[in-house]
């Protein structure tokens, strides 16, 4: 006999159907949405479907505690307050794995100072449904719930956002392949991407109230040529707590009141938690030793013998000198081995030294990172400048020529602060030109062929040569300050950074920021949001975890 999931007294469907297909559940804040997804929650599991949550909000742990008579389900909590297997961005996908081969239903509850960055929520998600699209079809069929989807789909993508996306898309367009289904919950339908909104076989809409929601979900409905498409958004506001608009598994869409949870459900107005509660929590003991077994692999040693390995490997790299650390990379890059042998057979006479010292690093950095980082970069930079200074006179003689215009005003502004690196983006808006034009990089070009600056990795400074008085003359004198930037911006760039300036060591929220400027803008127009972006690409504001500030860098000017 095929187990349904009774939603409510006048709607139904087999569970086998929903756990393989997506889902949307949409509903403002209190409205009962994320009631919905844990019933639905508990009936996959009542027909033996087991489940993976992605609970940014710290509430499906309660699905252990039941009410009543009720026992609650035995489904194991990753992450989070009181948690039962601890969860970092570095075990997710092994923790996932072992839930998946052992059958066991999970949380992984995101809601934890461990996992407080929306980078790290990100990470998990993508990287651990990746590993179930890939692996779980040999373990039977699987349901995934998201919770706070546009965390990870919003409608407007930013750069951070595209492997999450793209695995999720996946997910919605080939996870039956896979044998898992998904339902995405969320606040605001507007807020979630269309592309995958729009292939929910089931869409649950509870109450909604803002405009900008409402129609969003009437363009929706439309394209899917929902009948009643006016009554529905009609009725949204005035929807009670628990009734939702069942859309596109029956012929006509159905208002329903959804049914009553077997599992404890958190009151705002109480305590989260109160003792006959946490008394019925499910023991999980059990499940929770079949995972930990999973998570202790056989090779575990090894691995462990092999860090230990490579920490003296590094330590030892660490102590040698740069001609030793050069061997060692000779085996990791055979076109960049005979650049290094070129390069030491140089070093003393090249008159383009410097050039190719930046150059070199730059592809020690893009082809061989990890072991870079263990190395004394600053000394290999200091030993190869300090030596090429002191030996080869040729390139610090007195100047024949002189400078072009581009290169003077680059020049002149890197020699007012001769102990600060800058990027190039920093040292084009202060001096006016585009840091992408072939003028600016040419300038650029010529500086360093004439040893007047040193470039190492992203960062370029003024280079301590002794006629340098003699390229910019009494120029080098110009005044530059935090405040220079203001004058290459447009009007609304200018006042959030006249805003930033004020209060330079103070981080803000957008609304924040919005309304402290002077034209009191919307933190949601595209003016101010595409203003925030240039700030940020122009490298005058640090953005992290939702909040903006001056970029400290600037402060040193």
């Amino acid at each position: 006999m095929t187990k349904k999931l009774s939603l409510s007294n006048n709607f139904s469907i087999p569970a086998i159907d929903y756990a393989g297909q997506g889902n949307a559940i949409l509903g403002i804040r209190d409205a009962g949405k994320t009631y919905t997804a844990m019933q639905a929650g508990e009936q996959l599991l009542d027909a033996g479907i087991p489940i993976i949550v992605y609970d940014p909000v710290g509430v499906w742990k309660n699905l252990k505690i039941g009410t009543g008579k009720h026992k609650g389900y035995p489904i194991v909590t990753a992450g989070g307050s009181d948690c039962d297997i601890k969860l970092t961005v570095n075990n997710a996908v092994d923790v996932v794995r072992a839930a998946m081969k052992e059958n066991v239903s999970m949380v992984i509850d995101l809601y934890s100072p461990e996992l407080i960055n929306k980078s790290t929520w990100i990470k998990v998600v993508q990287e651990t449904i990746d590993l179930l699209m890939y692996e779980n079809e040999k373990y039977g069929m699987r349901h995934i719930f998201i919770e706070e989807a546009a965390e990870f789909i919003p409608q407007r993508l930013q750069p951070q956002h595209s492997r999450v996306y793209a695995s999720i898309e996946r997910l919605a367009r080939m996870g039956r392949n896979a044998r898992l289904g998904y339902t995405l919950i969320n606040q605001r339908a507007e807020e979630v991407n269309k592309s995958i909104l729009e292939i929910s076989a089931l869409s649950l809409l509870h109450k909604q109230v803002g405009k900008n929601s409402l129609l969003s979900i009437q363009k929706w409905l439309e394209l899917l040529q929902v009948q009643n498409t006016k009554e529905i958004i009609k009725s949204l506001p005035g929807l009670n707590k628990g009734q939702c608009w069942a859309i596109g598994m029956t012929e006509h869409p159905q208002l329903i009141q959804v049914l009553p949870k077997k599992t404890f459900h958190p009151d705002p107005k109480r305590s989260n938690l109160v003792a006959e509660d946490i008394k019925k929590a499910t023991d999980v003991s059990t499940f929770v030793e079949k995972l930990n077994k999973q998570l202790v692999k056989p090779e575990a040693g090894i691995k462990e013998n092999t860090k230990a390995k490579i920490a003296l490997n590094n330590n030892a790299l660490a102590e040698k000198g740069y001609q030793n650390i050069i061997n060692e990379l000779k085996s990791e890059n055979k076109s960049l081995k005979n650049k290094l042998i070129s390069l030491h057979d140089i070093i003393y006479t090249s008159k383009d030294l410097y050039s190719q010292i930046n150059i070199l690093f730059d592809n020690i950095i893009a082809t061989s990172g990890n072991i870079v980082m263990n190395l004394p970069n600053e000394n290999i930079k200091t030993k190869f400048i300090d030596s090429h200074k002191s030996t080869n006179p040729e390139k610090n003689k007195k100047p024949t020529e002189k400078l072009g215009k581009c290169a003077i005003s680059l020049l002149t502004f890197l020699a007012t602060y001769p102990n600060r690196e800058f990027s190039k983006t920093q040292i084009a808006i202060a001096t006016g030109y585009s840091s992408g034009s072939g003028g600016f990089n040419n300038a650029l070009s010529e500086l360093n062929i004439k040893n007047l600056i040193c470039k190492f990795k992203d960062k370029i400074i003024v280079s301590n040569n002794p006629n340098l008085h003699d390229y910019t003359g009494d120029i080098v004198a110009k005044d530059y300050s935090i405040h220079t930037y203001i004058e290459k911006l447009g009007k609304c760039e200018a006042e959030i950074y006249r805003v930033l300036l004020d209060n330079p060591n103070n981080e803000f929220t957008k609304d924040e920021l919005a309304s402290k400027t002077e034209t009191k803008y919307s933190p949601s127009s595209g003016g101010f949001n595409n203003s925030i972006s240039r700030l940020n690409t122009l490298e005058l504001i640090k953005r992290s975890s939702g909040l903006i500030r001056l970029n400290p860098e600037l402060l040193e000017l």
